[in-house]
């Protein structure tokens, strides 16, 4: 049986995060993500704004997505590729520069080795390709252009569309085609400089598959061994946050019992200081990576650090939903409020997270429709719905929560 509620404690919070310290985007920048099937698929750029706006809560972003499946940079294409496949510098002056972007975000690769072995030919048009995207966006643009190097292929998804290809290509990849992308990846980290930018997802994701095969020797995280799924996403927008200096939130609230007033209820009460919302941890993403992610402390934290609790067992509750249970024999109990599905502050980061990507839908399938039917692309007042925004705001917003320490009864 619960006992009756006691004292109000103040809640002492001590944010740790490093987010809004090291974070080089300053607010304001409207930031496009170029790029083929992957960047379509939209769901790492989704976590790259619902990211922006759970860590840096009090600053504002113009995410736009301008991925089309099948394209390259080279502008290369295999023999029975029907049609040809379409090199994405082609629609640059329609989808890009009207824009106005701050920053340009492209992710190129998986399509320009054309599912072949290595061939020079090939990879001197995807370096053209390359070095011509990086005069228009920093030259003409006067923007500042972020590469990520292509993601894996996966040789152990292997999928063989043809078995009765001729020669290789999407229907019949090579199966050491990932050599050829970690060859492009490895060039492409060369070009770093001062307006450009690179992000090596490559190294990354094949980093997190090494990682996972050492337990799961099965584990994958593309059904295809091309694109990438959830979990896949993530590591891509984990590895850009991570360049971007925007790293995990880690907040603490504190409660010594020795150090506060007490009645005999021996119930305590505390409302944080202002805590914004956290990044959800997405369903899609396997379990065996959300551990790992945990462990490495790579997702959101909100710890809770009880000391000195009067012997007993208690339930925690955040705003009134019970969310865990600790036990005085442990001298100091630490808890992670954050990612319990009960949590208030997860609620509210799922909220937000579904309304971004109702957003980025919504706008990507109506400036696909536009631009589908011919019609020239709209410029960026119009992507604007005021009503997300408003929402995607205010769900942002950093709120005191209501933390009760309650002893229950063996």
């Amino acid at each position: 049986m619960v006992r009756a509620m006691g004292v109000i404690v103040a809640g002492v919070l001590v944010t740790a995060s490093a987010a809004e310290e090291r974070a080089v985007l300053k607010g304001g920048e409207t930031i496009v993500f170029f790029g083929d099937s992957i960047t379509q698929n939209g769901t790492y750029v989704e976590y790259i704004e619902i990211a922006l706006r759970t860590r840096l809560h009090d600053k504002t972003f113009a995410i736009i997505n301008r991925g089309i499946s099948s394209e390259t940079l080279s502008g290369t294409t295999e023999p029975d590729h029907d049609p040809p496949r379409p090199c994405a510098l082609d629609r640059f002056d329609r989808d890009i520069v009207p824009l106005k972007p701050d920053i340009v975000v492209a992710c190129f690769g998986m399509n320009d080795g054309n599912y072949f072995p290595f061939d020079q030919k090939r990879f001197a048009a995807f370096q053209k390709g390359v070095r011509t995207l990086i005069a228009r966006v920093t030259k003409e643009l006067d923007a500042t252009l972020v590469l990520m190097t292509p993601p894996p292929y996966d040789a152990y998804r292997r999928k063989v569309v043809d078995p009765d290809a001729a020669e290789y290509g999407y229907k019949y990849p090579a199966v050491d085609y990932d050599d050829v992308l970690k060859t492009y990846s490895e060039w492409l980290l060369t070009l770093a400089a001062e307006d450009v930018q690179i992000v090596d997802v490559h190294s990354a994701m094949n980093a997190h598959l090494r990682e996972m095969r050492r337990e799961i020797a099965s584990y994958a995280f593309s059904n295809d061994g091309i694109h990438p799924n959830a979990t896949g996403h993530f590591l891509m927008a984990e590895a850009l946050l991570n360049a971007w200096g925007v790293s995990p939130r880690s907040e603490r609230v504190f409660l010594d019992a020795e150090q506060t007033s007490s009645t005999d209820e021996e119930s305590f009460v505390l409302e944080t200081q202002p805590l914004g919302p956290g990044l959800p941890i997405d369903t899609a993403w396997d379990a065996p990576s959300v551990a790992l992610f945990q462990k490495e402390g790579r997702l959101d934290r909100v710890e809770l650090h009880l000391k000195n609790l009067p012997a007993g067992g208690y339930t925690v509750r955040v705003n009134d939903q019970s969310i865990a249970r600790c036990d005085a024999s442990v001298p100091v109990s630490i808890l992670d409020v954050m990612p319990h599905p009960n949590s208030p502050l997860v609620e509210r980061g799922g909220e937000l997270a579904s309304v971004i990507r109702q957003h980025q839908r919504k706008r990507y399938a109506s400036w696909r429709e536009a631009v589908d039917a011919g019609i020239s692309a709209p410029e960026p007042r119009a992507l604007h719905d005021e009503a997300a925004q408003r929402t995607i705001k205010n769900l942002s917003k950093p709120r005191v929560y209501k933390i009760v320490i309650e002893p229950v009864d063996n």
